[in-house]
């Protein structure tokens, strides 16, 4: 995918972060804008990123249960300029969608339904 390196080495660059700067201060759980997102990650498990991610995961189906299309996730979300990056916006959304309807129907039921 294009842009991925651009993404690692803005994550690198993050990660190492500024001498001359306080760090920033950690994320609360529903302050998503300030992430760079990817595809959700899949196992057959819950995992790590799915107990970090249930209050967004809430919030996909609830939007997907009030008509919302997938540019309008990406955008109100995922803070992703889906007409600047269209076909990674709309990747970030399906697949995190994807992951809620399986936290959601799997038999550890997470999510409300």
């Amino acid at each position: 995918m294009s842009g991925a390196v651009e993404l690692g080495e803005c994550q690198a660059y993050c990660d190492a972060g500024q001498p001359d700067r306080a760090p920033l201060p950690a994320p609360r759980p529903a302050d998503h804008a300030i992430r760079l997102w990817n595809a959700c990650p899949w196992s057959d498990a819950v995992t790590a990123y799915d107990l970090r991610n249930v209050h967004l995961y809430n919030e996909l189906l609830n939007a997907e249960a009030q008509g919302a299309s997938l540019r309008e996730m990406a955008s109100a979300h995922f803070r992703i300029g889906v007409d600047a990056h269209p076909g990674w916006a709309l990747h970030v959304v399906s697949t995190h969608l994807e992951r809620a309807h399986w936290m959601q129907d799997s038999e550890f039921a997470y999510l409300d339904r």
